[in-house]
């Protein structure tokens, strides 16, 4: 079994200025203005569309984001409208093949401090290595803490599911994958969608992966683009 990190990725990015001069051009149709003739002056204009909020405009560019998560945040991404998904297929992969490592790739909850990441053949090889990285941790016999409990199910889920595989298909054997499965999700959505999307995620009432997923989306679009999201 092999525990990380979740992680989102920008496809492509295209630089801050291409962005704002199209959004710009597209926006000054409505006031029927003349382009700005430097940076700043599309820049001012911009920021003027997004004080009054004239979001509209702002669906004329878009992003493609590739998210690895959960399958319990991937369940929440895909709810958002409108936008483009393609979502990794537990039906279509057979993860107890080689190509997959012969393992399950699971994504280290947010909700369960100190789970460590890396590769496990066993509960007891987890707690092993949770030994050796951390001298002052607690018994490594102790069983009965979140962070055990969830590594225990997660290799029991494994075990059950490359049984399963070996007598069927992978489409029925996906039934025994848990949420918290490894899943990687491609979604595109226009630049307003995503000001949406992210300032609603990113709320203390969310699940906690789902607002760690968003909150470094939202680290990456302020660092590449920060005249359309660093005011969210």
């Amino acid at each position: 079994m092999f525990i990380v990190p979740p992680s989102v990725q920008i496809y492509e990015p295209k630089e801050e200025e291409e962005l704002l001069r199209h959004i710009e051009v597209c926006g000054r149709t409505a006031y029927q203005t003349e382009p700005g003739t430097k940076p700043e002056d599309v820049n001012s204009f911009v920021k003027s569309l997004i004080s009054k909020g004239h979001l509209s405009v702002l669906e004329h560019e878009s992003l493609t984001v590739f998210f690895v998560c959960s399958r319990a945040t991937g369940n929440q991404i895909v709810r958002h409208r409108i936008a483009a998904y393609t979502q990794e297929s537990a039906r279509f992969c057979n993860y107890s093949l080689g190509k997959f490592g012969n393992e399950l790739c699971v994504i280290r909850p947010a909700s369960i401090p100190g789970v460590m990441t890396g590769r496990f053949s066993s509960l007891q090889a987890y707690k092993t290595e949770r030994t050796l990285r951390f001298v002052n941790s607690e018994d490594p016999d102790e069983l009965f803490t979140p962070e055990l409990m969830w590594v225990d199910a997660m290799i029991s889920a494994e075990i059950g599911y490359k049984n399963l595989c070996s007598l069927t298909s992978p489409e029925t054997a996906r039934g025994v994958l848990p949420l918290d499965l490894k899943t990687t999700i491609a979604a595109t959505m226009n630049i307003r969608q995503w000001r949406h999307v992210i300032k609603q995620r990113i709320s203390l009432t969310c699940s906690p992966g789902m607002r760690e997923s968003m909150s470094m989306l939202l680290l990456e679009v302020n660092g590449r683009y920060p005249i359309l999201f660093s005011n969210l």
